[in-house]
């Protein structure tokens, strides 16, 4: 009984501590509840969070794209311009702003400035363009604000456009033709270079060029022909793009003779004839005693004869501006000083090495122009008697009925070495501007009569086709212009360089590597592609009110 009773004590005693615990599973339910609460809280905040960041950077970057597109439209409306700002900026003032929805909600507004002055060069992102001499280059700026889901983003670019158009789109460039092998002659050709042609296009026949390598393209303008065989090389083993090139622009080479007819220079050296650096020749020739100078009544140099050290005043080159070599020794090497040399005929010993004294040194570049008495103004022949073209060029033996114009003319003579002075070379720094005789460009018309002074026969018009030809050359390191020529190469080592001529014939051994430096000269031309040379991001607003301000 006692223990019986005792057990009933003790489960008493249990029980009455269990009721004095009673309700705490409440008070854990609702902790647990609260945490979970304070969970589910957090990750809803970090949701909408990131929910918000997504969004922001959604529209971020769809402002970003806006703004982008609203430089590139700006750039295409420059590229396209008409005479009015609503379609391109030609004021004195920030054009715009130009506006537009894109198909996804957000839009753009662009300003695009005139063409900046040199004092406003530093107003835009990026660093002022710069071009080698002989090149002009026009500079905009365009500022783009893009807006997409309420964020902003604006950016700015600079665009230059070069103002010329190139004499060498392509490296070897016949307007006419391009004739690698197609007459008699064995060896190889290897031409690092694109090519291009309106007309024809030639590679070796049989007994010709054995073989051509071309690394680089070929371009035919629509109605182009190929005829032959070609090897492409590794990096280009299909050297013809699909058919169809535009037609290649014969330049209007007369701009670097007489400046003064363009509305903008091509090089900017004026009147060739009558303004050069012909006479820094007569003490180099002095010093050496050689080629052909006449004193001040005009008698040919006796080289022979006792001389000071020095040349008399009035000593010059003789004839109208001619530089002729040939009683220099075979081999003889002539530097020219640097500047602008104008001559209505050039003629070179055998083997003689012509050169440039080169950009390497801190010289300015060497420019021969070759003159022409088919380019009105020119006065090459005048001594001759002649007043019109001609007169100028038929005033020979009355027995001869062909025209003999030796005025305009380019002879290298037999193993000429042609150098920019510069390792490697440079062969912007050595150029050759060859005139030639365009019909079109001259006063005789085709088909017409010229008199022949002082006989009654008569001369058909125009003359034959001018030729420059360079045999057996070693090394040549020069551009030659010369589109109203047919330039032809036998024989010839290393040419680096590019050459644009009405023509070219290739005949025998030829190497041949383009100098893309060339690309950067040309003559002027209204037409303007811009391109994007800088690029920055802004602040959301201009800074001072002007457009271009805040980048």
């Amino acid at each position: 009984m006692l223990r019986a009773g005792r057990e009933t004590a003790g489960l008493r005693g249990a029980w009455s501590k269990l009721s004095e615990e009673r309700g705490v599973t409440m008070v854990v339910a609702v902790s647990v509840l609260m945490v979970l609460g304070i969970l589910v809280a957090g990750v809803s905040a970090a949701a909408l969070d990131l929910n918000q960041s997504s969004s922001t950077d959604r529209g971020s970057k769809r402002a970003l794209a806006a703004a982008e597109a609203g430089l590139s439209a700006a750039t295409f409306r420059v590229n396209h311009a008409s005479n009015s700002c609503s379609t391109a900026p030609l004021a004195q003032t920030d054009c715009g702003p130009f506006t537009e929805t894109l198909a996804d909600g957000s839009s753009y507004s662009n300003y695009v400035s005139p063409v900046l002055g040199t004092s406003e060069l530093d107003s835009c992102v990026g660093v002022p363009v710069t071009a080698p001499s002989g090149q002009a280059v026009e500079q905009r700026c365009i500022t783009a604000t893009g807006t997409a889901g309420g964020v902003v983003r604006r950016l700015q670019i600079r665009i230059g456009a070069f103002t010329n158009r190139p004499y060498f789109p392509v490296g070897l460039l016949g307007q006419d033709y391009v004739r690698v092998g197609c007459a008699i002659g064995g060896g190889t050709a290897y031409i690092k270079s694109d090519i291009g042609s309106n007309g024809e296009f030639c590679a070796p026949q049989p007994g010709g060029v054995n073989n051509l390598t071309v690394c680089g393209t070929i371009y035919l303008a629509s109605g182009g022909t190929y005829s032959g065989g070609i090897e492409g090389c590794p990096t280009n083993p299909s050297p013809f793009p699909p058919a169809g090139h535009e037609k290649f622009e014969t330049p209007d080479i007369g701009c670097v003779f007489d400046d003064s007819n363009c509305s903008t220079p091509a090089l900017g050296m004026g009147n060739t004839a009558s303004v050069n650096h012909n006479a820094k020749l007569v003490p180099l020739l002095w010093s050496m005693r050689c080629g052909q100078l006449v004193d001040a009544s005009g008698k040919a140099i006796d080289w022979g004869s006792s001389l000071p050290a020095t040349p008399p005043p009035g000593v010059r080159l003789s004839g109208d501006r001619e530089l002729d070599l040939r009683s220099c020794s075979a081999g003889a090497s002539v530097v020219l000083p640097p500047g602008t040399y104008n001559f209505c005929r050039l003629t070179l010993p055998n083997s003689a090495t012509l050169g440039a004294q080169g950009a390497a040194t801190g010289a300015a570049p060497v420019n021969i122009l070759i003159d022409s008495p088919y380019r009105p103004g020119s006065r090459c022949g005048v001594e001759n008697g002649g007043t019109s073209v001609a007169q100028r060029c038929s005033r020979r033996p009355a027995a001869n009925k062909a025209w003999n114009c030796a005025d305009g003319q380019l002879d290298f003579g037999s193993g000429p070495s042609l150098t920019s002075g510069d390792s490697p070379a440079e062969p912007e720094s050595f150029m050759f501007y060859i005139y030639g005789n365009p019909p079109s460009k001259s006063e005789i018309s085709a088909g017409a009569t010229c008199p022949k002074d002082g006989v009654s026969s008569q001369m058909t018009c125009p003359p034959p086709q001018h030729t420059v030809v360079v045999a057996n050359a070693g090394v040549l390191e020069a551009g030659l212009v010369a589109p109203y020529s047919v330039f032809t190469m036998n024989n010839v080592g290393n040419f680096v360089g590019a050459v644009n001529a009405q023509a070219i014939d290739v005949i025998n051994s030829f190497k041949f590597t383009y100098d893309p430096d060339l690309a950067f000269l040309g003559t002027p031309t209204n037409s303007r592609l811009y391109y994007r040379t800088a690029w920055g991001e802004c602040r959301r607003a201009p800074v001072d009110g002007g457009q271009r301000s805040g980048c």
